[in-house]
């Protein structure tokens, strides 16, 4: 019950069921509100207005002329209730030649003869103010903290959970926990606690992924294998096919996860994928279309980054934790129990299958801490030394939950396994790869923490990609100028080259670079041992151009490596090996040994820089590839056609998933430059002779930030609370918190923040480019993201009952009802109310059509076609505002209590949007008793 203040007056109270204060408004009267009616619609008994000013009425006064700046006093009717009259007194003006409307006036009552009156609205006691019609009028003031909505509610889970960090830092014998939680996975004996093994890795031993179709696999190359072949021969003796796969999900709970009607994952090389499958393999077979007639190979799944901006490599061989309401997809005519983490002196036992488990058909064990049976499916159930002890499961399990099951067992460390395969009462299950969990009591150092289980839970390993970067630089005699027209050996530092060797320097040794892979190859030259593109003999010396079409530039002068973080001094120390950044040093020392000279082999540079990255990302086809051509001129040595030259750059897009951006110089051609980024997917970029070192320091970080991907998608199967999502990335052991900003823009050079795609939708997460790079930077890098379950809404009731008061020989005459409110989606509100001589007789259920419908608060959705969110005195939509006396009828509307009951029901689209009641107004007035 609502807490009364200190003036209200008991004749008003709010009933239990109220969680909250209600306004009842203040009066009319004082809120000096403008009545807009009209004369034809009169008032609620078809009183007509009427318009007087100082000489007398006029029934039609607003069409008479009037001249100049006249004004006069006006009355309009707003309604007639009883004896009753509801009027608006104003100012009319004269408006071209006639009358205008009747505006700044004020609201007051009168009783039509021979009735007193006194007319009020509720809230704390108070004199009303500027009431001509009544001076001893009272009014209540009643103000609730942000209005009256609906209490939310966590959806689904009612057990509780304990956390796998607790059990991790925790010194289980023989390594139980590390055993339980082995990443990369294998199979669903790696994962146990309530967690299935997702995108399982595959022993080298064997020919091919167990997650894709092919060739029989050998029945000896891998546990799981051996397992699936034992009840399917077939697939170590005729071929690996689909329903190979779907046995290692059913057998060795891995999830192949399938996306789509796909054969096998788009993120994993196998046999040729279905054209439509999957938005993602349409979009890659439509560049590729041997990855949909021949084979999906590495050149197929390296496309996947680039083309679809997916890392493949997120969350291969992860343990996954199951969310409540998921189920094991491979068991569909079975149960299939899990044991969770505990929490307190319970452990949550789960049901992954489609099928319930009634209650006390199943049991599970608990053994000691040092217990040797740990993951097996059949383990020994002889008693030795007391233990293991049987606890039964009283509840019943449905489909995709979990019960919290006490056992007076559990205490201190204990192994349990949940329905094992060795017990002769156990049900049938699909799967006992997972049914394994260890008990830690709450007690002593380190103890259990319990919450909720997060409705969507995943750990990201190496959740942003490795950029592979190829630059491939011009080094032409052109790039001496200004200070030589052609060819330096010396160049300064306002040349172009000494401007743009300043900036790539720069771009290396930046820290936010740490983590991709940088390879550089100068054209033209006979650096490496090859000729890229022809060279010449020394500067001033003869050019050769004889070596077009041999494929030199494909070997870099500094191949591909990792950037690390420290900022090498230059010139670099001598031995690069023993730097604390050995990419670094060698790419600056390549730098420095260069000078510009020679042609412009642009064909060359491409296609060197090309066949170099396809070969890398097809023995990494997980990661990205991008080459970045650096130039300031005309293509002047081998292959000078646009269309030809455009046509490298959009090939190495559709056959290898490569992205080409171009960075033009002064005298660059951009319409070459723009045709080469626009076939290879890029961007191109031109540099201000102005500032050319910045405007390429520029071009490369926009690169490199555009060549990551830092999102990571959601899981919204069950809904998300966009209030109750934790990101943390762990480095080296320590875990960080990282913070939401609302959109990138807010993101400015904070390191540590990320934002949603969609506040209110959101379908993935996206970092922060600061935050992207500190991640990417870090090869051990973690990621984690919990999401808590959506808050829903059940349908609320409040109620509020008032009790009008009157003088010797006056009546209660209820008058109107009015409201202010906010409906989101369809969402909605119902006013009703009943009265009576004496309020005890609230205390009963109402009788069939005893209470009145008074009115309903929602916005213009189906099926509704007008907005009454607002339902004020005046000029509201139909109906408002409500007319009590009419709804309530009589002798019902002269009874002295009323009782009125709010209704706040939720979007019925989610049930996440909940209606508010801003706040309502009561009004009565006391009438001659008749």
């Amino acid at each position: 019950m609502a807490k009364l203040s200190a003036g209200r007056r008991a004749g008003s109270k709010w009933s239990a069921a109220l969680r909250g204060t209600g306004v009842f408004g203040a009066l009319l009267l004082a809120m000096g509100w403008v009545v807009a009616c009209g004369a034809e619609g009169g008032g609620p008994n078809g009183v007509a207005p009427s318009f007087g000013g100082s000489g007398g009425t006029d029934n039609d006064a607003s069409v008479l002329p009037c001249s100049g700046d006249a004004s006069r006093t006006c009355a309009i009717t707003v309604g007639q209730q009883g004896s009753v009259l509801t009027c608006y007194e104003g100012t009319q003006h004269c408006q071209n030649g006639a009358w205008g409307p009747c505006t700044d006036g004020t609201t007051v009552t009168r009783s039509l003869p021979g009735g007193g009156m006194h007319w009020m609205s509720l809230s704390d006691a108070g004199a009303c103010q500027a009431n001509p019609c009544d001076p001893s009028c009272q009014v209540f003031n009643e103000t609730p903290d942000g209005g009256l909505s609906l209490d939310a509610s966590q959806s689904g889970p009612v057990w509780q959970v304990g956390n796998n960090g607790d059990l991790e830092n925790t010194n289980w014998p023989g390594g139980q926990y590390a055993k339980g939680n082995k990443e990369p996975c294998y199979s669903g004996q790696d994962c146990q606690f309530d967690q299935y093994c997702k995108y399982p890795l595959t022993q080298a031993s064997c020919a091919h992924s167990k997650c894709t179709t092919g060739a029989a696999l050998s029945s000896t190359c891998e546990e799981c294998v051996t397992k699936v072949c034992a009840d399917t021969p077939s697939c170590c003796t005729t071929a690996w096919t689909a329903a190979c796969i779907d046995k290692v999900g059913k057998i060795c709970n891995s999830f192949c996860e399938k996306t789509g009607t796909c054969e096998h994952t788009k993120c994993q090389a196998g046999n040729k994928l279905a054209n439509g499958c999957d938005p993602c393999v349409s979009s890659i077979c439509a560049l590729r279309p041997s990855c949909c007639t021949g084979t999906w190979d590495n050149y197929c799944l390296s496309m996947v980054g680039s083309v679809c901006n997916v890392n493949c490599g997120a969350s291969d061989g992860d343990c996954v934790q199951y969310n409540p309401g998921e189920k094991n997809p491979n068991c569909t005519t079975l149960p299939d129990l899990t044991a969770g983490v505990p929490c307190g002196q319970t452990i949550p036992i789960c049901n992954r299958g489609s099928v319930a488990v009634a209650a006390n058909t199943a049991a599970f064990w608990v053994y000691p801490a040092s217990s040797s049976h740990w993951q097996e499916c059949s383990p020994d159930l002889t008693a030795s030394g007391g233990w293991p002890k049987k606890c039964p499961i009283p509840n019943q399990i449905d489909p995709g939950q979990c019960v919290s099951v006490y056992c007076a067992e559990l205490d201190q460390l204990k192994t349990v396994v949940v329905n094992p395969w060795s017990d002769p009462a156990r049900i049938a299950e699909c799967s006992c790869q997972n049914n394994w969990s260890l008990f830690k009591k709450e007690t002593g150092n380190n103890p259990m923490t319990c919450a909720a289980p997060s409705c969507a839970a995943s750990t990201v390993k190496a959740s942003v990609a490795t950029v592979n970067m190829f630059i491939a630089f011009d080094k032409s005699g052109s790039m001496c100028e200004p200070q030589e027209s052609y060819g330096c050996s010396n160049p300064g530092a306002t040349t172009r080259w000494g401007l743009t060797t300043g900036a790539l320097k720069s771009f290396i040794r930046d820290a936010k670079s740490a983590g991709i892979r940088v390879a550089l190859r100068f054209f033209p030259g006979n650096d490496a041992g090859t000729v890229c593109g022809g060279y010449c003999l020394g500067w001033g010396t003869s050019c050769y151009t004889a070596t077009c079409g041999s494929n030199g530039c494909a070997t870099p002068q500094v191949d591909l490596g990792p950037l690390l973080a420290p900022q090498l001094a230059d010139p670099p120390p001598t031995n690069c090996a023993s730097s604390g950044d050995p990419q670094e040093c060698s790419l600056v020392k390549v730098i420095n040994a260069n000078y510009p000279n020679g042609g412009t082999p642009i064909s060359e540079a491409l296609n060197g820089a090309v066949s170099r990255m396809s070969t890398y990302v097809n023995t990494n086809p997980l990661e990205r590839a991008v080459v970045v051509l650096v130039t300031d001129g005309e293509p002047t040595w081998c292959e000078t056609n646009q269309t030809t030259l455009a046509n490298i750059a959009g090939n190495a897009y559709k056959n290898y998933g490569i992205i080409t951006y171009t960075v033009g110089l002064a005298s660059a051609n951009q319409t070459l430059l723009t045709a080469i980024a626009t076939q290879g997917h890029g961007q191109a970029f031109f540099l201000s002779s102005n500032n050319t070192s910045a405007d390429l320091v520029t071009a490369l970080n926009t690169i490199r930030n555009n060549s990551v991907s830092c999102d990571l998608t959601l899981d919204t199967t069950n809904g998300i609370n966009v209030n109750d999502v934790t990101l943390n990335y762990t480095s080296s052991g320590t875990t960080y918190a990282l913070g939401r900003v609302l959109a990138s823009g807010n993101c400015g050079t904070q390191n540590d923040k990320w934002y949603f795609d969609n506040n209110s939708t959101p379908t993935k997460i996206t970092l922060c480019p600061d935050t992207c790079a500190r991640v990417r930077g870090d090869l051990g890098a973690q990621l984690s993201v919990k999401i808590g379950c959506p808050m829903v809404f059940q349908p609320q009731t409040f109620t509020q009952v008032y009790q009008g008061s009157c003088g010797p020989s006056q009546a209660v005459q209820w008058g109107f009802l009015t409201w202010s409110s906010a409906e989101p989606t369809n969402s909605y509100i119902t006013f009703e109310g009943r009265t009576a001589a004496d309020p005890a007789a609230f205390n009963t259920a109402p009788l069939p059509g005893e209470l009145k419908q008074l009115g309903v608060a929602h916005g213009n959705v189906a099926p509704y076609t007008t907005d009454t969110q607002v339902c004020p005195l005046t000029g509201g939509p139909a109906g408002c505002p409500v007319d009590l006396y009419g709804k309530l009828g009589i002798p019902a509307a002269n009874l002295s209590n009323l009782e009125v009951r709010a209704t706040l029901y939720p979007s019925t689209t989610g049930s996440s949007q909940a209606p508010l009641l801003s706040s309502w107004n009561v009004t009565y007035s006391c009438i001659q008793a008749l």
